[in-house]
C-alpha cells in the first residue's frame, strides 16, 4: 500500500508540474516611472528573431518613446533607461514563443526583468506579439502582472 501511495504522489507532481500554463514574472527594483519622455536605448540581440524587435519598436511607437535601437555589445547609454531581451521558439505542431526575458537598465544597474514562460498547455500557441507587448505593459508601469495575466 505504502508503494502504490508513494507512485500515486509521484504521478500527481509529475502531472502537476508538467502542465503548467503561460505566465509573465517580474521584479521591479525602483519606483522611476519612465513616463513617454524618458528615452530609451534598445540592444538587439541577434539570435533572437526579428519579430520580437518589430513587436518592442511597435509598442514603443504606440506608447510616444523615444527610442534609439543599437547592436548587441553596444555599451549602456547611462543618461537613457537600456533594454535588452531575449525570446526562445520552439515547434510542436507549430512555433510558439515558449520564453522570454525583457530587462531595463538604468544607470548601469538592471532595475527592471520581466519574463514569459509558454508553459505546456495548449494556449501556448498564441500571440507572440501581444505576449511581448504585455511584458513591456508590466515593465513600465501600464499594467499589473495580475492584469496581464489575464489577459494571455
Amino acid at each position: 500500500m505504502k508503494k502504490i501511495s508513494l507512485i500515486a504522489l509521484l504521478a500527481l507532481t509529475v502531472l502537476a508540474t508538467g502542465c503548467s500554463g503561460q505566465k509573465i514574472k517580474s521584479e521591479i527594483q525602483d519606483a522611476v516611472v519612465y513616463d513617454p519622455g524618458y528615452e530609451i536605448q534598445i540592444i538587439q540581440d541577434k539570435e533572437t528573431r526579428t519579430g520580437f524587435l518589430d513587436a518592442v519598436t511597435a509598442w514603443m511607437d504606440q506608447n510616444g518613446y523615444q527610442y534609439t535601437v543599437d547592436q548587441e555589445g553596444t555599451k549602456h547609454d547611462n543618461d537613457k533607461l537600456t533594454v535588452e531581451y531575449v525570446g526562445y521558439w520552439n515547434w510542436d505542431m507549430a512555433t510558439y514563443l515558449n520564453y522570454s526575458k525583457i530587462e531595463g537598465f538604468n544607470q548601469g544597474q538592471r532595475v527592471r526583468q520581466i519574463e514569459f514562460s509558454s508553459g505546456n498547455l495548449p494556449s501556448k500557441f498564441g500571440n507572440s506579439e501581444k505576449r511581448i507587448q504585455l511584458m513591456l505593459d508590466v515593465m513600465f508601469g501600464r499594467k499589473t502582472v495580475e492584469e496581464a495575466n489575464a489577459q494571455l
